[in-house]
C-alpha cells in the first residue's frame, strides 16, 4: 500500500508540475537591441558588455544559419557578409516601434532579411 501511495504522489506531482510552455520569447527584439548597442559604445567596454555584444552576434549568426535559403535568400547580385547582416539587423531594429520590439527577436530578424532578400528573387544558386 505504501508503494501505491508513493507512486500516486509522484504521478500527481508530475501532473501538477506539467504546465503549458510559456509563450514568452527567450530573446525579444528589445533585449537584442540592447545587446547590440554595447558593440557600438565608444571607448572601453566592461567584460559584461563585451560578452553581451558577443552573445548578440552569435544569436544573429544562429538565426542566419537556421533561416538562410528557407525564409530568405541571398540575391544573385549581392551576398552580404556577417558584419553587413548584423548592421542591417541593428539598423532596422532601431527603426521599429517599442511594441514591435516586444516580439521574438528571431522572428524580427527573419522579417527584416525576408523583406530585403526574398527567396522569389533568387536564381538557381544559393
Amino acid at each position: 500500500m505504501k508503494h501505491i501511495s508513493y507512486f500516486a504522489a509522484v504521478a500527481l506531482t508530475g501532473a501538477v508540475s506539467a504546465q503549458p510552455a510559456s509563450q514568452a520569447p527567450w530573446m525579444t527584439g528589445e533585449q537584442l537591441l540592447r545587446l547590440i548597442t554595447y558593440a557600438s559604445l565608444p571607448g572601453a567596454r566592461s567584460p559584461e558588455q563585451d560578452m553581451d555584444s558577443e552573445r548578440a552576434r552569435l544569436y544573429i549568426d544562429g538565426v542566419h544559419d537556421l533561416s538562410e535559403g528557407k525564409s530568405w535568400c541571398y540575391s544573385a547580385r549581392y551576398r552580404p557578409g556577417r558584419e553587413a547582416l548584423q548592421s542591417d539587423v541593428a539598423y532596422w531594429l532601431r527603426q521599429m516601434p517599442p511594441t514591435q520590439l516586444k516580439r521574438n527577436a528571431s522572428e524580427l530578424i527573419v522579417e527584416i532579411w525576408r523583406k530585403r532578400w526574398p527567396c522569389a528573387d533568387r536564381g538557381r544558386e544559393k
